[in-house]
């Protein structure tokens, strides 16, 4: 019968297996789950689009992460503002808003299934975390943007 030797380079390779198991046990495990089953509501913020973008985004429409597809949810409400800007007036030195003729702000109010921690908010399917303040690029049918997710809320989901 012949002896079985083990090397530390075998030991190695063990241990790295090992650690690549659970790693991957835990990202798949614990990626987009756990917490409390919620619905997300959050308002998007794109600032100086377009006024063409007037009517393009629909209410009832699908939109998603524009860089990588993740799902964010379906619109509920979609209003436009006029673009606005702060200026400086030297002469009465003072800082005024005044509207942009040219430009418009488009706010997509969007809702979608998540979880919600003690110290973050996911949006269930992808893992997409969300947080007010976050930069986000928001695709849907026939357009997409760069803005901000300016409110957001939860509210307990009963399956």
């Amino acid at each position: 019968m012949k002896k079985v030797r083990f090397s530390l380079l075998d030991g190695v390779i063990v241990v790295g297996i090992v650690f690549l198991a659970v790693v991957g046990y835990w990202f798949f495990s614990f990626r987009g789950g756990g917490g409390d089953s919620v619905w997300v509501n959050f308002t998007f913020e794109a600032r100086g689009m377009n006024p063409a973008y007037e009517g393009v985004p629909v209410v009832g429409d699908t939109v998603y992460c524009s860089v990588r597809g993740y799902y964010l949810g379906v619109i509920t409400d979609v209003w436009f503002e006029p673009a606005t800007t702060i200026v400086t007036d030297i002469e009465n030195r003072v800082f005024r808003e005044e509207i942009l003729p040219h430009l418009i702000n488009v706010y997509i109010a969007v809702r979608a299934a998540g979880y919600e921690t003690d110290d973050r908010i996911v949006i269930a399917g992808d893992g997409y975390e969300i947080r007010v303040g976050l930069h986000m690029y928001l695709k849907g049918r026939g357009y997409a943007a760069e803005g901000f997710c300016v409110a957001l809320a939860t509210v307990a989901r009963v399956d």
